[in-house]
């Protein structure tokens, strides 16, 4: 009997430590993700599938919506035709902020805000900035990043495309420009392929005039076409908050997009993928088997104590 029970204290010591062991492994794991931006599922698609990603209707009944609708009316922004409408909240937004900066708001309301109090925004910002205003108006919107070498993740930029005519259109809020190709407006797939087929040139930056936020496409600090070589979308999927908890954040978490194309050759986005399942997932869940067992035991050793 003192030989088993014994036993148990030193199988009970064991499992204490692969616990607190797998989880603190977990839990650097997690911190690394979120601290390197890779805390999303990444997740190949083809262009067509590309291409449909974001024409789900957006919300206006929610505060936010309603508050930069009611901007938006107050400065006579939502008549005209789309294409017009789309412009002139562009350039409204671009006036509201007066410098470039680092901030990280929560949401584009508090974004703009924090531009009228003299903050300065980055790309990401206007760009959310932009999407939920149109949104407002009922227009569908979509972030994209882009990289121009994936082997530096800080040479990027985030854009923004509308939903116009059933095409993606895209409407930059950093730069106040679109893009034509022989005369048309084009969308960020469209900007990509020409670089792959070598008519590049064809594409010309259509900028819609002088507006207070400084950043100009003509002084950016490299030829703008070649961050159109990686596209990505990051998409939030489930804002409850068992969903961003392992290891349903996995299933239902957020994601990031990109077309498979873009893959061949690099090995890494596989491997974040791995990477990704082997923290949100296949550690998580041993921890919480291994949590069931010294349960067990510890029932077990109540038994032997007791008898």
């Amino acid at each position: 009997m003192a030989k088993q029970t014994l036993r148990l204290k030193y199988l009970t010591g064991i499992v204490l430590l692969l616990i607190f062991s797998v989880s603190l492994l977990d839990a650097w794991g997690l911190y690394t993700l979120r601290k390197y931006g890779f805390f999303a599922r990444f997740h190949a698609v083809d262009t067509r599938t590309f291409d449909e990603l974001g024409r789900s209707q957006p919300l206006t009944s929610y505060s936010d919506a309603i508050w930069f609708r009611q901007e938006l009316a107050g400065a006579g922004l939502n008549h005209g035709s789309d294409e017009q409408q789309v412009v002139q909240v562009m350039k409204w937004i671009m006036n509201q902020v007066n410098k470039a900066g680092v901030s990280s708001p929560g949401s584009a309301r508090e974004a703009l805000q924090l531009a009228r109090n003299g903050e300065g925004l980055s790309c990401g910002a206007m760009s959310q900035i932009f999407g939920e205003a149109l949104n407002s108006l009922g227009f569908q919107t979509r972030q994209i990043q882009l990289v121009r070498s994936l082997l530096n993740n800080k040479d990027t930029h985030v854009t923004t495309e509308v939903l116009i005519g059933g095409k993606w259109v895209i409407f930059d809020p950093t730069f106040n420009v679109s893009y034509k190709k022989n005369g048309t407006l084009i969308g960020v797939q469209e900007i990509r392929k020409a670089l792959l087929d070598g008519t590049a040139s064809d594409i010309k930056p259509c900028f819609y005039g002088e507006v207070a936020y400084p950043a100009r496409l003509e002084a950016y600090y490299l030829n703008w076409l070649p961050l159109y070589n990686n596209l990505f979308i990051y998409e939030q999927r489930n804002t409850e908050l068992w969903s961003k908890l392992p290891p349903f954040r996995y299933l239902f978490g957020p994601r990031i997009y990109y077309l498979e194309e873009n893959s061949k050759g690099l090995w890494y986005f596989e491997l974040e993928e791995k990477v990704y399942f082997v923290f949100v997932v296949l550690l998580p869940v041993i921890a919480c088997i291994l949590f069931l067992v010294l349960i067990l035991i510890l029932f077990i050793y109540s038994i032997e104590i007791k008898g």
